[in-house]
């Protein structure tokens, strides 16, 4: 009922916004609920509109921040939105495909950063921090782009191949044990290495593994001596310790410890296939005792088995 032409005024009432000339695309920030639109020029400019109730983004009058020959008598007046950025046609670029806010937690991209195209160039373009630049060029016909539950980004050619966005220095997690099958007066060893080649972020970090029924899972809660709590994967907020909170993950890091679990088995142990875990989780994520999409940077295990 708020629209601006709606019921008496006249202009149809399911507008909601106008002055756009061609949309290709248009996304809701999932964090902000705001409303980002790729809008195709005439023939000279194209831009990105963030599309508020109401909002005049200024076509015909103006194409980008740009006065066109359509009637430029109006070129002055006000109430026009301008894009948040804009491009002209050169090189190849022609047609603006408009994208998704970045708000998943691979560190594929900076999160908050707007992802978009040109269907004639190929190339990616990045709008973070009001600073528009080319991500990528590459030689799709990027027609669309889509947005997982996790907030990653895909890129579509018009081929119709889905193409995933990754980020080759993203934190890379790796784990490995001693050895496969462990008995009673042995010990299971896990190394550990941690790079980040990307940005500096801040993680819960936690060990631990899987039990034999799937359903069950040791939560490593300190190192020396080696003790944690047993917990249901159905469980409460309680039961999701992490071993290591509000740790920073600075740029260029490159961690590695031979032995950074030593755990002892007594013969106690249920037999059977266990899986060993670590994980690093976005700060406070798992304090709903869920593992929803998104909640981890990045999760590596390893099977291993105990024997009686």
């Amino acid at each position: 009922p708020d629209n601006p032409f709606v019921g008496a005024i006249p202009g149809r009432d399911e507008i909601y916004a106008l002055g756009l000339r061609n949309p290709w695309r248009f996304a809701f920030d999932r964090a902000t609920g705001e409303l980002y639109v790729g809008d195709v020029g005439q023939g000279a400019f194209e831009e990105v509109d963030l599309v508020t109730l109401g909002g005049n983004y200024g076509w015909r009058v103006f194409e980008g921040t740009h006065c066109t020959t359509n009637d430029p008598a109006r070129c002055g007046e006000g109430g026009f939105v301008p894009p948040i950025a804009e491009y002209a046609h050169v090189g190849a670029r022609c047609s603006i495909t408009g994208g998704y806010v970045y708000r998943g937690h691979a560190s594929t991209l900076p999160v908050g950063s707007y992802l978009f195209g040109d269907f004639c160039s190929g190339e990616l373009l990045l709008l973070s921090g009001g600073v528009q630049t080319v991500l990528l060029d590459t030689p799709l016909l990027i027609s669309s782009f889509g947005e997982d539950e996790a907030g990653e980004l895909y890129v579509v050619d018009l081929t119709g191949t889905v193409y995933r966005m990754v980020n080759p220095a993203a934190p890379v997690l790796t784990i490995d044990l001693n050895q496969e099958t462990f008995h009673a007066g042995e010990t299971l060893v896990m190394s550990v290495r941690l790079q980040n080649g990307g940005p500096a972020f801040s993680t819960d970090a936690y060990v631990g593994a899987v039990l034999p029924d799937g359903t069950t899972v040791f939560f490593l809660t300190n190192l020396d001596p080696p003790v944690g709590v047993i917990s249901s994967l159905s469980g409460d907020a309680s039961t999701f310790p992490p071993l290591l909170a509000s740790v920073l993950v600075p740029t260029g890091l490159l961690f590695e410890d031979d032995r950074f679990v030593a755990f002892p088995f007594s013969g106690t142990e249920a037999p059977g296939q266990y899986t060993a875990f670590a994980a690093l989780a976005r700060l406070g994520a798992l304090a709903d005792g869920r593992l929803d999409p998104g909640d981890l940077w990045v999760l590596v295990s390893h099977p291993f088995s105990v024997s009686p």
